[in-house]
């Protein structure tokens, strides 16, 4: 005779088991993002890893450390370089800015000389404010701005700490990925609780979809970001490879575009009375970088996430508010995770859940 209700110590087993799941969440969770960004290099660095192994059968940790190096290397060195390049150069702009102001009030360039004046008749006729507070003003917050500086750099040094700290973890984490990542998917696709064969094919599912983040989003947000840098370098614009990096940005974000940068860059070059470079910018950003988009998205992309764009839009926002930078990756995977769990399940037939006990 079946039992309606399992005995009691099935219910005290099910709710240790509850607790102790939800401590090891809380064990856990300051370190996910650590564990994701391993994970995301893992799928990503796989194929290299395979062909690094079949040169070194015998000896797993050594590919495992091999290809570990390779991915600090190849890709995380030279996005440090790039980052202490831009935070110098931001540094340097900030400092150079209240300067720059008091000589475009003391000295204007005589193209824009009429529009300063009537800039500063303007302030003293609506409110009261003088060339002379003007520059006073100015002054005091180059003051300030050095004072913030020096905090700032402060703060920075201490976050360079922990991010070289998580980085190592990173690292840490990524060469046992590595190492022991068939095993940890062997035994992941044994706990999805469908049979082998779903459970292979809704993980192999997860890694395409990261493939297609990377190289869909990341890759044509940089190629965006170069053409912008490139177009910044050659007008003279201050500061190309931050704003580049800038533009990068803004790319990833569906909806919103490399155009956030460059349309003001359009009209500070038009108040200069650089009228060519102006078009010429302006041609180049809806072209040149706004075309490429069209272009290439749908060879990096094509049809592989099977995502409509408004939820990837929401995904993405959202994953930057959860996870972070990372989010631009993980919100539209944990999307579509949850898209392709639940087809499975709907396309699972379980009578036994159905049935009467």
């Amino acid at each position: 005779m079946t039992r309606s209700h399992p005995p009691a110590k099935w219910v005290l087993l099910l709710a240790l088991l509850a607790g102790v799941l939800y401590l090891c969440s809380r064990v856990l969770l300051p370190f996910l993002s650590i564990i994701l960004w391993a994970g995301v290099f893992a799928v990503l660095f796989k194929p290299t890893h395979q062909r690094i192994l079949a040169r070194t059968p015998n000896s797993p940790a050594a590919a495992a450390f091999y290809t570990t190096a390779l991915v600090f290397f190849a890709i995380i060195l030279p996005i440090l370089g790039v980052g202490l390049a831009v935070s110098s150069e931001l540094h340097t702009a900030l400092l150079k800015a209240p300067a720059q102001l008091l000589q475009i009030v003391q000295h204007p360039d005589p193209r824009y000389a009429h529009f300063v004046d009537r800039s500063l008749n303007l302030l003293e006729t609506r409110f009261g404010v003088g060339e002379e507070q003007v520059r006073d003003q100015l002054q005091v917050m180059a003051t300030q701005l050095s004072t913030i500086l020096v905090q700032g750099t402060m703060n920075v040094v201490g976050g360079l700490i922990q991010f070289v700290v998580a980085l190592c973890m990173i690292l840490f984490t990524l060469f046992y990925c590595f190492r022991d990542g068939e095993r940890m998917v062997a035994v992941l696709a044994d706990w999805i609780p469908l049979e082998p064969v779903r459970s292979r094919s809704l993980l192999a599912r997860i890694a395409e979809l990261i493939h297609a983040s990377v190289y869909g989003v990341v890759v044509l947000a940089l190629i965006q970001g170069a053409l912008g840098t490139l177009a910044f370098w050659v007008l003279g614009l201050p500061s190309p490879l931050l704003w580049g990096l800038v533009m990068s940005m803004f790319a990833t974000i569906p909806m919103l575009g490399t155009f956030v940068v460059w349309i003001p860059a359009v009209i500070y070059l038009f108040f200069q009375a650089q009228y060519g470079a102006a078009l010429g910018l302006f041609l180049w950003g809806s072209l040149v970088i706004g075309m490429s988009d069209n272009l290439l998205r749908p060879i990096l992309v094509g049809q592989r996430t099977q995502m409509h764009e408004l939820l990837i839009f929401f995904s993405v926002l959202g994953g930057l508010n959860v996870f972070g930078i990372l989010g631009i990756l993980m919100g539209p995977v944990l999307m579509a995770m949850a898209t392709a769990l639940l087809t499975a399940f709907r396309a699972t037939d379980y009578p036994d859940l159905l049935a009467e006990p």
